[in-house]
């Protein structure tokens, strides 16, 4: 769905950053239960994809701090053990790599939200152009149209109901 009928939504960084850490969250405890403590390039290749895939649909400060998220996560649990974090270099690596990731996925998401703006249905226009108005009831006043079903003038909303005895 269009947000303004011109461009793809997207994100904002506080809902893409929420969004990247439950992500990264479940992939990283889906990495180490398949292995990724005894094989980190599992982890780092399944954290890799998930930043990638919040950073298309989130804005720069989402992927960074999706990325960021991940790392922690990825340092902590596959590189490291129990959540103590390692830093040496295969962190270092990871991080570039998550940072690669939230860049390459930013840079999608940008091209996807242009090329939706080009694809995207116009927005309905306003004023009379572009609705059917009904005929003018009044014909000394023609700007003037007739009462709309359940308005004031129908007599339906404005017309109190009888109290209950």
């Amino acid at each position: 769905m269009f947000r303004d009928g011109r461009t793809l939504p997207r994100l904002s960084g506080g809902y893409g950053s929420a969004l990247g850490f439950g992500v990264g969250v479940l992939t990283t405890t889906a990495a180490v239960a398949g292995g990724a403590a005894g094989a980190p390039w599992l982890g780092l290749v399944a954290s890799a994809v998930a930043v990638l895939a919040v950073s298309v649909v989130t804005t720069l400060p989402g992927a960074a701090l999706t990325a960021a998220q991940c790392w922690g996560l990825h340092a902590g649990f596959v590189l490291g053990r129990a959540g103590a974090v390692a830093l040496d270099e295969r962190a270092a690596r990871a991080a570039a790599v998550f940072l690669a990731a939230a860049l390459l996925g930013t840079g999608l998401g940008w091209l996807a939200t242009r090329a939706g703006a080009r694809h995207a249905v116009p927005a309905p226009r306003s004023g009379k152009e572009g609705l059917a108005w009904p005929e003018p009831s009044h014909p000394e006043c023609p700007e003037v149209a007739g009462p709309v079903s359940g308005g004031p003038a129908s007599g339906t909303a404005a017309t109190p109901s009888p109290a209950r005895s």
